[in-house]
């Protein structure tokens, strides 16, 4: 009984535990050098910005001297100096703009790198770029550059350059749909095949002959075999084809389940 309580207690500390799995100590030792000294997480994170603690400690600063500006001075006073620091006390408004305009920078580089010249592409990576280059135009909209203090409206401004960069991008759609094959069967030919796989179908129903029976197995195999070395993904096809094309499908299918799997038995 009692290792049956210990074992419910460490599962249910393991759980507590589970959604911070992830969280990793900067202090955390992942090894030691060549000359025996431990290497921390700290030691190998790159930090192009300042100092995180020294960050803390300013913002912790700033604020600490908004409090005592606010109580010395009258509210008058208090105003001139904003209006003299537009930026006082929004540092972390100021920081968080700059996190932004981080992040769709190397969106923005990331997405551009990938943009060879179309002519070198093939149909799926022309249309994985383009849905790639879509996802970040939803992602990342405009924003009212409009504020107080000059330094956010300026990372704002540069914001929404690379907005405008990543919708401006060169659209591949276009590019992807005149490079992509066409289906080359017509509508009337893949209905003319689809009854043919379907009589070939109702006659191995009716025959009790083992060899007309395969030979209607293999006729149906040809048929359809012809048919889907034709087609490839991403194949460009008209609506009458595309509909056609559901029919021949649906008698591959009726083929395969009523004919093939009998036949392997």
């Amino acid at each position: 009984y009692a290792a049956r309580c210990i074992e419910n207690e460490i599962l249910m500390l393991l759980r507590v535990n589970k959604k911070h799995s992830a969280v990793m100590s900067l202090n955390e030792c992942l090894g030691k050098d060549k000359e025996g000294n431990e290497i921390c997480v700290m030691d190998i994170v790159q930090n192009e910005g300042c100092d995180v603690i020294e960050s803390v400690e300013n913002n912790i600063l700033t604020e600490k001297l908004l409090e005592i500006i606010k109580n010395v001075l009258s509210d008058r006073e208090y105003e001139i100096i904003l209006e003299r620091n537009p930026c006082l006390g929004k540092e972390e408004e100021i920081s968080n703009t700059q996190a932004l305009l981080e992040e769709i920078k190397t969106s923005y580089k990331s997405l551009a790198e990938k943009y060879p010249p179309v002519d070198n592409l093939t149909p799926e990576t022309l249309l994985a770029l383009e849905e790639a280059r879509v996802k970040l135009v939803t992602k990342y909209q405009k924003l009212d550059t409009q504020n107080e203090c000059p330094e956010i409206e300026n990372l704002l401004e540069s914001y929404n350059q690379y907005v405008d960069s990543i919708a401006q991008l060169a659209n591949v759609k276009a590019a992807y749909a005149h490079k992509r094959p066409k289906f080359t069967v017509s509508a009337d030919q893949l209905l003319a095949v689809a009854r043919m796989v379907d009589n070939n179908v109702a006659a191995w129903l009716v025959s009790n002959d083992v060899v007309e029976k395969a030979d209607l197995v293999k006729r149906n195999n040809r048929l359809i075999g012809d048919i889907n070395k034709k087609l490839s993904k991403n194949m460009k096809m008209d609506k009458n084809q595309a509909r056609a094309l559901s029919v021949f499908k649906k008698a591959e299918k009726y083929f395969n389940e009523t004919c093939v799997s009998n036949h392997k038995k």
